[in-house]
């Protein structure tokens, strides 16, 4: 199991302009590639709808929604892909 960030927040005139979007997507090439992780998660605040639209834009599906200190959590979720032969 492998930890990353806690969030990503662009600031100012950077927010809205894909760049949350375009980390998460080279984070998750790093995950599945060089790392070899098998499975990515990531725990979002029910009103964070960014955060959510991220999520899908990556390809992660809402699984289920968890409890964690500081509230509720939904838990998006997104496999590896299969091994090309």
């Amino acid at each position: 199991m492998a930890r990353g960030g806690e969030a990503v927040r662009p600031a100012g005139r950077s927010w809205g302009r894909g760049y949350a979007t375009e980390i998460a997507s080279a984070l998750r090439e790093q995950a599945f590639g060089p790392l070899g992780l098998h499975r990515l998660i990531a725990l979002i605040h029910p009103e964070n709808l960014a955060s959510e639209k991220v999520a899908r834009r990556l390809g992660m599906r809402l699984e289920r929604e968890v409890t964690r200190i500081g509230g509720p959590r939904r838990l998006y979720a997104l496999e590896a892909p299969a091994p090309r032969e």
